[in-house]
């Protein structure tokens, strides 16, 4: 079984919309994909993302992960791809998983960096979206908001800014996944 990871900052947003779309692609497509590749997600928060926050003043939560997607997520990932993704829990980057990973897709050239920063094993399997797909750029999703903190209910429901950017992400990255599905395939060795 080949093993695939998508790689954003705190698995809350970005990796997950790709977790689930590539799933769905692959399970839409006539070969049986999914029999020979496990898809997975994971967030990378770097020790000097921690240390940037902390001099700012700002606290990460504890645990960092094991928590749902955003909930911009759960809503644009029903409404624009029909994928409920509710029951999803945020995951870390760890070593075992990078070494396990037959290929690694970070949504962005810092969460590349930031994983090749802490682990070896990621060298000559891991590529941004971009690198695969036509090169493009996410918007920053919410400047103020720190990587990982859940911001209050109030603030999601009400003044997020996540709304139409997460719309987008959703259609970019199934558009970008589409483009790259070849290139994937490829470089896991399945046919």
């Amino acid at each position: 079984m080949k093993k695939l990871l998508f790689l954003c900052t705190i698995n809350r947003h970005r990796s997950v919309i790709a977790e689930f779309i590539f799933r769905d692609i692959l399970a839409n497509s006539k070969q049986k994909y999914l029999e020979e590749i496990e898809i997975a997600s994971a967030g990378v928060v770097t020790q000097q993302q921690k240390a940037e926050l902390r001099q700012k003043g700002i606290g990460l939560p504890r645990p960092l992960f094991g928590y749902r997607p955003m909930p911009c997520v759960i809503l644009y990932m029903q409404k624009k791809a029909e994928i409920d993704v509710s029951d999803y829990r945020s995951r870390g980057v760890t070593a075992k998983r990078v070494k396990e990973a037959d290929l690694i897709v970070a949504m962005g050239e810092s969460h590349k960096k930031g994983v090749l920063r802490t682990h070896k094993a990621a060298r000559g399997k891991i590529v941004t979206l971009a690198e695969l797909s036509r090169p493009f750029e996410f918007p920053d999703i919410a400047p103020a908001e720190p990587p990982g903190l859940m911001p209050p209910t109030k603030f999601c429901m009400l003044q997020c800014d996540h709304w139409t950017l997460t719309e987008t992400a959703v259609i970019d990255i199934r558009e970008r996944l589409q483009e790259a599905k070849a290139k994937i395939l490829s470089r896991l060795g399945v046919r």
